[in-house]
């Protein structure tokens, strides 16, 4: 069966921007919590050293969120998609990068493109008060229109026009509000470095 997979850029957050863990201070506690988790002995240290614009890792929460994201969300729906690019039904990934302002903690730290954030743009209810909570005051209604759009014409049809299938040579990934922008576009092999640190690093539990 074709299948439409995907992640947000910052899916971790959602499990520690709105906790007591988003002030931890230092990096000691947070690096041993990657490696709890799965993240090869040096990951997060790896990732302190690639942070850019627009999703900053300028604290240890964000460090480990970026790391954690890969580890728990990005590289296994990769790996997904790597083990479906053969088969005779087609697999399309995305990318959701809009980051929410909303900020659920007294250090006034924002959720950003975290897990479940893409929800209410793809059934198209962002006019539900209680989605207000996650995604902040007046979030974009083009980009609501474009996600369900897309899934719509994905459930219709079984593919999506102009939005090329997975492989693992290109690896196009369409990407939702790119770097924080109202551009949906396909990118090839997104944050490849990141991805290649992976190779021979993940053994999902």
């Amino acid at each position: 069966m074709p299948l439409l997979i995907g992640t947000t850029v910052e899916e971790f957050r959602t499990f520690v921007v709105p906790t007591a863990m988003v002030g931890w201070p230092g990096a000691a506690p947070f690096r041993t919590r990657t490696e709890v988790y799965g993240a090869p002995v040096g990951f997060y240290d790896r990732y302190a050293d690639t942070s850019v614009e627009p999703y900053v890792r300028n604290a240890p929460s964000g460090i480990a969120c970026a790391t954690l994201t890969d580890r728990m969300f990005r590289i296994p729906t990769y790996r997904i998609a790597e083990a479906r690019s053969d088969a005779p039904a087609t697999t399309h990934v995305f990318e959701f990068g809009w980051r929410s302002p909303a900020t659920p903690n007294t250090l006034r730290v924002k959720l950003g493109a975290c897990h479940s954030l893409p929800l209410p743009f793809v059934w198209d209810t962002l006019n539900n008060p209680d989605s207000a909570e996650f995604t902040g005051p007046n979030p974009p209604q083009g980009l609501a229109d474009a996600l369900h759009g897309r899934w719509v014409e994905f459930v219709k049809t079984g593919d999506l026009d102009q939005w090329a299938p997975y492989n693992t040579t290109e690896r196009p990934v369409m990407t939702f509000y790119r770097d924080n922008k109202p551009d949906n576009v396909i990118v090839h092999d997104p944050r490849r470095d990141e991805r290649e640190i992976w190779k021979n690093d993940l053994n999902p539990s």
